[in-house]
């Protein structure tokens, strides 16, 4: 067997080189979609999609897990961040709505999104409904996801007046907005948002996802 030229060995290491940067980079799999307005169809731009790689493969491990920045005092319990930043991608939708996740390698993945100032309530992958959990999904090596959809509800308000018995309007009154759910077969009444009324008896709960809603009121004490 003839030995290797210099140039041919320098080549070859290149070569293993590109293999392994290959490799460290991804795989070729592909999640992309768009996000939409809840029963319009309609676009939305400005929603930061995050795309997190919760577990890996024995090919495709996750990357190690980083520590927060600063100083901490001696016998502190440190929590790593997770997950690490290389399995966690975030883009953020243009006028067509459109996101697109590229070079991924397989994995179990979580996909979000949500849009800053409260006008829609955060989505995820699978919901079915608009408060719904979404769930994991696994992506195989190689695996192209197309046409993902979405879907973003957007929040409502509720306003009013509150009046005192004679009439007049009720200052520093709590009205809340309460909603059922069960525990062990019985309905319970969770508070979501309360607000206090203005001088003119006057009040807004705002940013409320779809759903079902109670509204009570209850008098302020000014000394608590």
């Amino acid at each position: 067997k003839l030995p290797m030229s210099r140039p041919a060995i320098i080549v070859a290491l290149l070569l293993v080189v590109a293999q392994v940067a290959t490799s460290q980079r991804g795989g070729a799999g592909l999640v992309e979609g768009t996000v939409l307005r809840l029963g319009t169809g309609e676009p939305l731009s400005e929603v930061d999609v995050e795309l997190a790689r919760l577990e890996g493969t024995a090919g495709y491990p996750l990357g190690p897990l980083t520590y927060p920045p600063g100083d901490f005092s001696p016998g502190i319990v440190i929590r790593p961040t997770y997950p690490n930043p290389a399995d966690l991608l975030r883009i953020r939708t243009k006028t067509d709505g459109r996101f697109s996740f590229s070079n991924l390698p397989p994995g179990t993945y979580r996909l979000l999104a949500a849009r800053a100032g409260g006008a829609y309530h955060p989505a995820e992958y699978g919901q079915h409904h608009p408060r719904g959990r979404g769930y994991n999904f696994q992506l195989a090596e190689g695996q192209l996801m197309r046409e993902v959809k979405l879907e973003m509800a957007a929040t409502g308000s509720i306003s009013g007046k509150i009046l005192a018995a004679d009439g007049s309007p009720a200052a520093r009154v709590q009205v809340m907005a309460l909603e059922a759910s069960y525990q062990s077969g019985r309905r319970l009444l969770g508070l979501l948002q309360s607000a206090i009324t203005d001088d003119r008896g006057e009040y807004r709960l705002f940013y409320l996802p779809p759903g079902r809603y109670f509204v009570g009121a209850r008098f302020e004490d000014p000394q608590k």
